[in-house]
């Protein structure tokens, strides 16, 4: 590297253990003969929330090195398609709502949280995993709806459900999936 050069470099890892990790220092083997090790520990931030914490301007532990390893999650993407920008107060839309399971681990006990009762769900034709004909809201808005105890989601793998909507106020209704 010349004189005003700099070289950005990208450190990854895969750790495959889970647990609570921390990159304390870094070696760097420039050649056969020279290697550096240097210390990665920076400076926390100022605490603030005490008067004596201020004056002796005392820091906290810098946590920007540390990292947790966790057990595979399924991950979940939900999309519709077929939806237009431009609809009309109660109108009345078909649209298809896709769940795709992006995780590296099979989804179970899915939740769907609509910001309006105003959604009619039922299983493509396709989709030999749900038993129902239709998904049945729960709770007392109607706004959440529960996958069957059966469906499994995957990874790498979508369910998809042919969906009407009625747009019974101004603005875009809303939808969301619900931790179990």
């Amino acid at each position: 590297i010349g004189a005003k050069e700099s070289k950005e470099v990208v450190i990854s890892s895969h750790l495959r253990k889970v647990g609570y990790y921390e990159v304390i220092k870094a070696h760097w083997d420039l050649s056969n003969y020279f290697g550096v090790q240097q210390s990665l520990r920076k400076c926390g931030p100022l605490l603030q929330k005490t008067l004596t914490q201020r004056l002796n301007r005392e820091r906290g532990e810098d946590k920007s090195l540390c990292f947790e390893v966790v057990a595979p999650h399924p991950l979940l993407h939900l999309s519709f398609e077929g939806l237009s920008a431009e609809v009309l107060q109660g109108q009345l839309l078909r649209t298809t709502l896709t769940l795709r399971n992006e995780g590296h681990a099979p989804a179970c006990n899915v939740y769907i949280k609509l910001s309006q009762p105003s959604f009619v769900f039922f299983p493509s034709n396709n989709d030999k995993n749900l038993k129902s004909n239709m998904l049945t809201s729960c709770g007392l808005s109607s706004t959440l709806l529960k996958l069957d105890e059966s469906c499994v989601i995957p990874p790498g793998e979508e369910i998809q459900f042919e969906a009407w909507l009625r747009i019974n106020s101004s603005g875009f209704p809303t939808i969301s999936l619900l931790p179990p």
